[in-house]
């Protein structure tokens, strides 16, 4: 058995609704923070997601 999704395995995976969750890294001496997070994504396409601009989530 593989792990390993095909290409159209993976556009018909993200294009169904799914939650995700995204990891960053925590502040010094912290743990990282993980949260669920809806996404959006169109075959072919690119993932969104919908989040404050000045989240910690959206630090680079």
């Amino acid at each position: 058995m593989t792990t390993t999704m095909t290409k159209a395995e993976r556009e018909s995976f993200l294009s169904d609704t799914h939650i995700g969750v995204l990891s960053v890294a925590g502040a010094a001496g912290r743990p990282p923070m993980a949260v669920p997070i809806w996404y959006g994504y169109a075959a072919g396409g690119e993932l969104t997601f919908a989040t404050s601009p000045d989240s910690v989530k959206m630090a680079p």
